[in-house]
């Protein structure tokens, strides 16, 4: 045997007794070092595989699971969000990523995600509060930057748009218009 050989065993088989160390202690630990138990990191890491996959309501399966043995895993909550997310469940990304972040409260992940499904639902001052809250806590998050500048466009276009709409609404051109055109008889 070489002695690449060697050191690469040798460091395989570290990582392996790391492993069975860990699987056989329950020593595993979240995002920020909190112990979390075997059980929910297997459900937790099968939800990643399934996330990867493109299984995501497995992997919806899997983190419900992770959080039923584990309900302060911040991380499952925000993975969980984010694979609702994929499935369009809205409404339910949003009450994932506040658990996520009430036991997190540095969680960016879910204050984006937060921020990102505001904005898909036109929720713009929002998700600008989210991605705000981002930057706070990481400065150089370019995307976080992106995607709030495009909610203030919007906001901002979307101010302009209304107010053209009542002054149109106000014109007395605009009824005309639409009573020449029959609009009322129809």
């Amino acid at each position: 045997m070489t002695k690449k050989s060697l050191i690469v065993s040798g460091v395989c088989l570290t990582a392996l007794l790391i492993c069975v160390g860990c699987a056989s202690t329950g020593t595993y630990t979240d995002s920020q070092g909190n112990p979390i138990p075997a059980g929910a990191a297997k459900a937790y890491n099968s939800g990643n595989a399934s996330f990867k996959l493109g299984k995501y309501q497995e992997a919806i399966d899997d983190y419900t699971k992770a959080i039923g043995l584990d309900p302060n895993s911040g991380d499952a909550y925000c993975n969980r969000a984010n694979a609702l997310f994929m499935l369009g469940k809205l409404g339910d990304v949003i009450r994932d990523c506040t658990k996520a972040i009430e036991l997190n409260a540095n969680d960016t992940n879910a204050y984006y995600l937060w921020g990102v499904d505001y904005q898909m639902l036109l929720k713009y001052p929002e998700a600008i509060k989210d991605f705000n809250a981002v930057l706070k806590l990481n400065p150089n998050a370019q995307d976080a930057r992106q995607a709030r500048d495009e909610c203030q466009k919007a906001l901002d276009a979307g101010g302009k748009v209304v107010k053209a709409a009542d002054e149109l609404l106000k014109s007395t051109n605009f009824f005309n218009f639409l009573r020449s055109t029959n609009f009322f008889n129809q």
